[in-house]
């Protein structure tokens, strides 16, 4: 897909979510509910929710990222630090703070071109990536409300799509420095219903490529919900096994299983 189009898609998906998670939480008798594991709750997701939307809306507009990651420590620390200055616990004050966030951010964005370069923690980017990765913090984190709360949240695979395209490059700042010293491997990633990457290491040194036919050693075809909730740690990488939802292949198909291993996502 060309930017633009990838934006268009992105910008969709972000509306319907965001709408989605605000109902969610506005209908909740409280926002105390604990999303576990992590020391979250209910409201500091939203918080989040509204925080990062503020922050890619400054980013459209030409800021830089005020905290470049260096670490998931560091960065989660930060995150949480933003969180504790807005005490809102309100649900439905919390559902009109999230909605007015995603509202400005898709005001902004409409009609702009999908290769707008954004500073996105010190790395290159553009608008139609950083949409999709704002896509895939609505869908995340609105199934973390919905796990906490006992409700449903069916996440459409062209939306786990959009946001896996965004959150590529973002493998890259979460490297796990033991596991990928020395390391050299390339993994292609194909996502079932259309899609994929090719992550490489050389020595230790990353680089991501678009799906193509440079050899690789691993193949992971996966179904593109269960590869983000994987990747980002919300169930185990065995029940998406279990489930047929990630397979291996290639000619060094037990690389697979420590594909994880190699990053530490916040």
């Amino acid at each position: 897909m060309e930017a633009n189009d990838v934006l268009h898609a992105a910008r969709t998906g972000l509306s319907a979510v965001a709408d989605r998670v605000a109902a969610l939480v506005g209908s909740l008798p409280d926002a105390g509910a604990p999303i576990l594991p992590g020391s979250w709750t209910v409201r500091e997701a939203a918080v989040h929710l509204t925080l990062e939307a503020n922050h890619y809306l400054e980013l459209t507009h030409g800021a830089r990222s005020p905290n470049p990651f260096t670490n998931k420590e560091g960065f989660n620390a930060t995150v949480d630090a933003l969180i504790a200055d807005i005490p809102e616990t309100d649900p439905r004050r919390l559902a009109g703070l999230m909605t007015d966030a995603a509202r400005q951010l898709l005001n902004a964005t409409e009609g702009r071109s999908g290769d707008q370069p954004v500073d996105f923690y010190g790395m290159p980017f553009d608008l139609a990536k950083l949409i999709c990765v704002d896509l895939a913090e609505w869908v995340v984190h609105g199934y973390d409300v919905a796990k906490a709360t006992g409700h449903p949240w069916p996440i459409d695979p062209t939306h786990a799509q959009l946001a896996l395209y965004g959150c590529g490059p973002l493998f890259g700042l979460c490297l796990n420095p033991e596991t990928t010293k020395g390391h050299t491997a390339a993994y292609g990633i194909e996502l079932r219903g259309g899609g994929g990457l090719t992550i490489r290491f050389t020595d230790g040194r990353f680089s991501l490529e678009p799906a193509g036919p440079a050899p690789v050693d691993c193949v992971i075809s996966a179904d593109p919900v269960a590869f983000l909730l994987v990747g980002l740690g919300r169930i185990t990488q065995w029940e998406a096994i279990a489930l047929g939802l990630l397979s291996a292949g290639g000619s060094r198909p037990e690389l697979a299983l420590g594909f994880l291993d190699l990053f530490a996502m916040p």
